[in-house]
């Protein structure tokens, strides 16, 4: 923008010309070669004599610099005369031309009344015992000098001009206009200027004194530029406060994340000065990070786990099937190697194994369509033979030594309709959680299933002689992990909540009077399709 300014390029001369700020801008020979009106109201020559030509001019570059730093980039206090003659106290940014790719130029300079309230032309304020770039202590007071807060007043005036011609031009989508005039937000960050910091905030930027942090806002927003179209737009547009997180660099080079604050006056009040605050957030945003992370790996080990109960789940649910497999065909053996052999026997032994492997494949199929849902069964199910295979399929698998399994049931069966290896499947993980919960140790392990049937349903009952459910965990049973066994993984009793609901029934555990658990199911008596999206939310859950 300060190259547009030197080149002299229509746009950002127009907006330096109605600048509040002096902008004044030197060639080699010490003449000037611009002033803008800002110039003009400070200091009191009109442009056409300051630019009056070289040595003709009454602003010679030596005589106005006089034994300043002429070199310095920023100087908070310099000592000025006026058009009257009177002394005028000012800030200045210097910007040579060759930094700027402009070598036929000397300097670019912007500068400001020190005291804002002083009366141009008129008697200027003396110095201030404060210090150098210091004011009044009214206008900072010392309590906000020692606050722990990062604290920058700013000098708005040349954005309060621009917004004024914004406003009589009709501008309301600023951004808009901004996007086709890029050299603005440019020159607003340039002229709206940082006049008074507390010890905060050269601590938070590593400043060496509050002198060091004086100048245009332009750096604030190195590394966070868009975040100056933010704050341009929030105060253009009448907001009391804006606050948004951006990355600040250090005088010492390193970068820091803040929390930036601006606070912005409203008419009738001072229009000249805003106040901005910042925070050092790095603390908060490394704790984040941590917590994200953790958050992450504690996801990994947990779909880990998850992984390694449900591959865990699968192998209990195969292993009674291919169990059968294996205790068939080694009895169908025995009797093959007979002298003579019962070939009617070894038929029926290999028709269980058959049956068995089926099992197997209908659990491994059953799985598939709970992971990624093809097309389900719904055809009618008779729950006395899913009941009995469910018993077979224990007693074969080896699982059932020593136990005594019954089941009856009462009234004629209505017409259910799902998927009878999933309802199988259900009968099979509950008589197998009662036995493994029943120490054969204490008394022989009893297993009783009771179906009854009405107009209205089924109702599967699944009694047992063990110890029963916690009263204070009845509530939680079916909640995913949940098991009372030491080498459980609790998925069983959540799989079978799954499955009944999605075939639109209730589960509920509890424990019998005179002891033992009892786990009751009720299915619908209605020929419809069971509701796949709840069987494959259930299953994920």
């Amino acid at each position: 923008m300060i190259a547009d300014i030197a080149g002299s390029h229509p746009e950002p001369m127009a907006w330096a010309d109605r600048s509040d700020q002096a902008i004044i801008i030197y060639g080699p020979d010490g003449g000037i070669r611009f002033w803008n009106v800002g110039a003009e109201r400070i200091f009191g020559w009109s442009a056409a004599e300051a630019t009056s030509g070289g040595a003709a001019s009454p602003l010679l570059r030596d005589e106005w610099f006089g034994a300043t730093e002429a070199d310095c980039a920023f100087q908070p206090h310099v000592r000025r005369r006026m058009r009257n003659g009177e002394a005028i106290d000012v800030r200045l940014w210097r910007h040579q031309g060759a930094a700027i790719g402009r070598p036929e130029l000397a300097v670019i300079e912007f500068c400001e009344p020190l005291d804002l309230d002083v009366d141009i032309p008129g008697k200027a304020a003396e110095p201030s015992p404060l210090g150098r770039g210091a004011q009044v202590p009214e206008r900072f007071d010392i309590l906000l000098e020692h606050m722990p807060i990062a604290l920058w007043q700013v000098d708005i005036r040349s954005v309060t001009n621009i917004f004024d011609r914004l406003r009589g031009e009709n501008v309301t989508d600023l951004p808009a206009y901004l996007a086709e005039r890029p050299t603005l937000i440019d020159f607003i960050c340039e002229t709206v200027t940082i006049i008074r910091v507390n010890r905060a905030a050269a601590d938070l930027i590593g400043a060496r004194d509050s002198d060091a942090c004086l100048g245009p806002v332009r750096p604030l927003f190195e590394l966070s530029p868009d975040a100056a179209l933010r704050i341009t737009e929030a105060h253009y547009l009448g907001a009391r406060n804006h606050a948004e997180e951006i990355r600040l660099r250090r005088h010492d080079g390193g970068e820091i994340d803040v929390l930036f604050l601006a606070t912005y006056p409203r008419p009738p009040e001072d229009m000249t000065v805003a106040f901005l605050a910042m925070f050092d957030i790095g603390d908060r945003l490394r704790a984040e990070r941590a917590l994200h992370d953790a958050r992450a790996d504690f996801a990994r080990a947990t779909a880990h786990t998850t992984m390694g109960e449900v591959v865990t789940s699968i192998a209990h649910e195969l292993r009674q099937p291919l169990g059968a497999i294996v205790t068939n065909c080694e009895a169908s053996l025995r009797w093959l190697t007979r002298a003579e052999p019962n070939i009617p026997k070894v038929r029926q032994l290999s028709d269980r194994a058959v049956e068995a492997a089926i099992r197997a494949s209908d659990i491994i199929d059953g799985i598939q369509a709970a992971a990624a849902p093809g097309k389900p069964r719904h055809i009618p199910v008779d729950i006395a033979e899913l009941v009995d295979r469910a018993l077979h399929l224990v007693r074969d698998g080896g699982q059932a030594d020593g136990a005594d399994l019954s089941w009856r049931q009462s009234g004629a069966p209505g017409p259910i309709v799902g998927d009878p290896m999933l309802l199988q499947q259900v009968i099979v993980n509950l008589t197998m959680n009662s036995l493994q919960a029943i120490d054969p140790a204490t008394s022989p392990p009893r297993v009783s299933i009771i179906v009854e049937n009405d107009e209205a349903g089924a109702t599967i009952s699944v009694l047992d002689n063990g110890p029963g459910f916690p009263e204070a965990d009845l509530h939680r049973v079916f909640s995913g992990f949940y098991t009372t066994k030491p080498s459980g993984f609790g998925i069983g009793l959540t799989l079978c909540r799954s499955i009944v609901q999605a075939h639109g029934g209730t589960i509920e555990a509890g424990n019998q009077p005179s002891g033992g658990a009892i786990v009751r199911i009720s299915l619908p008596c209605r020929p419809m399709p069971y509701d796949e999206g709840a069987l494959a939310t259930g299953l994920m859950a």
